[in-house]
């Protein structure tokens, strides 16, 4: 069974940007993607929760430590591939008044000044 958590009600006045991340087999603490995120969101002075994970990983690669840290997190345990989390981000990003998605996967080195 898949677990959605939602840990923020709405989206964030101004921003229009839902980064998405989709980890396979990789610990979130362990995503090149992630730790690289977090750096930037950092610089630019931004919120480094806004990002949705989607875990495509047969065991759970997010604890609920870092869950508590995420804007949306969903395990999919069935591992429905790139396009069932690009999918479930759009339906949040919808309902949440998001205009782009960013899609990343867990590999991803984003600089920091992105």
């Amino acid at each position: 069974m898949s677990q959605v958590t939602l840990n923020i009600p709405h989206a964030v006045p101004g921003q229009t940007i839902l980064p998405i991340l989709v980890l396979y087999n990789c610990a979130l603490e362990t995503s090149e993607t992630y730790r690289t995120f977090i750096a930037s969101a950092h610089n630019a002075s931004l919120d480094p929760s806004l990002i949705a994970v989607y875990d495509n990983s047969q065991l759970r690669q997010v604890s609920l430590a870092e869950e508590t840290h995420l804007f949306a997190y969903k395990h999919d345990p069935s591992n429905g591939g790139i396009a069932a989390a690009y999918n479930w981000t759009l339906d949040i990003a919808k309902s949440q008044s998001f205009s782009w998605l960013l899609l990343l996967d867990q590999d991803t080195s984003l600089p920091v000044t992105f």
